[in-house]
């Protein structure tokens, strides 16, 4: 199953479950690398997902994959910042183990 099958699920029961997260792990590191473009799918799953009954391992895999692709990206602070604005939905006050991985990454 490709990641997208896995968004479009998502998308249809706003759920992740243990199964569809070992997929998308499968999927995503049988890459060199993760990319912008696959962190940007898992933020979009991530969005459908939020505040659901998800597997208790979603949150440390979303934040996993988005560090990886901020990791290799070779881009500008600016940069990382905009995909960020653009892709993540997160309260940050109410998060701050994402925050912590933010600013981390930002360095």
């Amino acid at each position: 199953m490709s990641i997208l099958d896995i968004r479009e699920i998502a998308f249809s029961d706003c759920v992740i479950n243990a199964e569809e997260i070992a997929q998308l792990e499968q999927e995503i590191y049988a890459e060199d690398k993760v990319s912008l473009e696959t962190a940007a799918v898992i933020c979009e799953i991530n969005d459908a997902v939020m505040g659901n009954p998800n597997d208790a391992s979603w949150d440390d895999f979303f934040m996993r994959v988005l560090s990886d692709a901020l990791t290799v990206f070779d881009g500008q602070p600016e940069e990382k910042i905009k995909f960020l604005d653009e892709h993540v939905t997160v309260d940050l006050e109410q998060d701050s183990h994402y925050a912590s991985y933010v600013m981390y990454h930002l360095k």
